[in-house]
């Protein structure tokens, strides 16, 4: 845990100037810094409401709260503490000169926030301010990368790879290998994988991506043999990521007895994973199994029940059904959440022109108002057609999505 301690000299200032402050909270909130943040606090706002603290004083509290505060993830405590610091300073008609670790964590609280100009603001005085602090920029490469700023984020991968040392390399190959995806420039994408595996051969998230580059160029027969290379590992995530990019290869060459085994294989791997579920669901529905589909995509619901590519598949299920209302309810709950969607907005005028074909009226869906947000430090989405859902603690990202068959 990195804290930034900003009473100590402060503190020492204000117990000379016996001006009948009481700084024993002060004090004990200083001690429980680096042991307990939540006393920490507790001490820091009890010295705020009970010391008769100097403006000087009470600024550095307010300044440890938001630190506390950033560790704890209660970003916009963040911004407020901090903002209460720059007031006492603005009172008191003295500077607020926030240093460069201050610039840092609250330009990424702006970022959690969505406040994404701000943010760029204090991540660029961050940087400009400590040029060798790395996690400053690699902080506002993430937020270049995520608002589509790639020219900016190529240049901050360069300073990176830079660097001496191999992890930061890594770093800057695989937020190139995530700017190139984002361009489409799949071929110049696979060769930083090339360069990640040089500095770090077991890295699996690359050698999963590698597949999926393949997959984006289209060398279908080379994903297969590179797949075969991840089932022989002795990784489950690599062999269940194999798994789901072999049924994707086989549900788009048409091949679903295949890509129905791939899938049940990936479910005997990891039956808490969707994916696995949301494959065996398309597979059953391009093979006209409609029930055993539906009740396969429900379970895929049961696991990640706010994910729209397995409402898309839930619709492609009850489509082949004959069930075109309920394709309805789904297709259309994926236009609220994801409204540029392309292949969803085509699955959803395909059944509202066939209801509306036998008479049935269709209400068109309103898609609710964007709201940015950017974690500094995430891997963004990188927009491509969507086969893999990989799991993050208990929630799920979709990150690539099998080609469906129309019926």
């Amino acid at each position: 845990m990195r804290i930034l301690i900003a009473m100590a000299a402060l503190i020492g200032v204000s117990a000379g100037l016996a001006h009948g402050e009481d700084l024993t909270h002060c004090k004990a909130g200083q001690a429980a810094l680096e042991k307990d943040l939540t006393t920490a606090r507790t001490e820091f706002k009890l010295c705020l409401s009970k010391g008769a603290l100097l403006p000087q004083s009470q600024a550095a509290v307010h300044m440890n709260l938001g630190l506390i505060a950033f560790n704890q993830k209660k970003y916009p405590e963040v911004i407020s503490e901090y903002e209460a610091a720059r007031k006492i300073f603005g009172a008191a008609k003295q500077p607020w000169q926030p240093s460069p670790g201050t610039l840092y964590t609250r330009g990424v609280a702006y970022a959690e926030t969505g406040q994404l100009p701000k943010a760029r603001a204090d991540l660029d005085g961050a940087v400009k301010a400590a040029p060798k602090e790395m996690r400053f920029l690699i902080s506002r490469l993430s937020l270049l990368i995520a608002t589509n700023q790639l020219d900016g984020a190529l240049a901050d991968t360069q300073t990176l790879m830079a660097q001496p040392d191999d992890k930061l390399k890594v770093l800057a190959h695989v937020r190139r290998m995530e700017i190139f995806e984002r361009q489409h420039k799949f071929d110049e994408a696979f060769n930083e994988t090339q360069e990640v595996l040089k500095l770090d051969p077991k890295n699996l998230e690359i050698l999963i991506s590698r597949v999926d580059l393949l997959d984006a160029m289209g060398k279908r027969d080379q994903v297969m043999t590179d797949s075969e290379k991840l089932l022989k590992s002795d990784n489950p995530r690599l062999q269940y990521s194999a798994r789901t990019i072999r049924g994707a290869m086989y549900d788009e060459g048409k091949q679903f007895d295949e890509a129905l085994k791939e899938a049940d294989a990936a479910i005997a791997l990891d039956a808490k994973n969707p994916i696995g579920f949301n494959n065996r669901c398309m597979a059953l529905a391009n093979l006209g199994k409609n029930d055993d589909a539906i009740a396969t995509c429900q379970k895929a619901m049961s696991i990640a029940p706010k994910s729209p590519l397995i409402w898309n598949s839930m619709g492609f299920a009850y489509e082949k059904a004959g069930k075109l209302t309920d394709a309805l309810t789904y297709y259309q709950k994926v236009a609220v959440a994801e409204p540029k969607n392309e292949h969803n907005n085509a699955d959803l005028k395909r059944v509202q022109d066939a209801l509306t074909a036998q008479g049935v009226k269709v209400t068109p869906v309103a898609a609710p108002a964007s709201t940015s947000k950017v974690t500094p430090g995430a891997t963004p989405a990188t927009g491509a057609p969507v086969i893999v859902v990989k799991p993050s603690g208990t929630t799920y990202t979709d990150e690539k999505k099998p080609a469906k068959k129309k019926p």
